[in-house]
């Protein structure tokens, strides 16, 4: 896997996808869906004051439905 978005600043689209994707899409699809650590991804949610969502199942994903995914 590479992480070809690692320290690079994020642009308003990623943070717009993040906002959309991170209450309910698993974690290790986040970061191949960003290119970015696990860490820099709960930071940069922390910062925009999203969360998980609290009857958030990790077997009901966007990606998996094919939402959101790079082409």
């Amino acid at each position: 896997m590479t992480l070809e978005n690692h320290g690079d600043p994020w642009s308003d689209e990623d943070e717009e996808k993040l906002r959309d994707l991170y209450p309910k899409v698993a974690a290790t699809e986040l970061v191949e869906e960003f290119g970015r650590t696990h860490e820099a991804l709960k930071a940069k949610a922390k910062e925009l004051g999203i969360r998980k969502n609290d009857n958030w199942d990790e077997t009901e994903t966007a990606l998996s439905e094919g939402a959101g995914k790079r082409g």
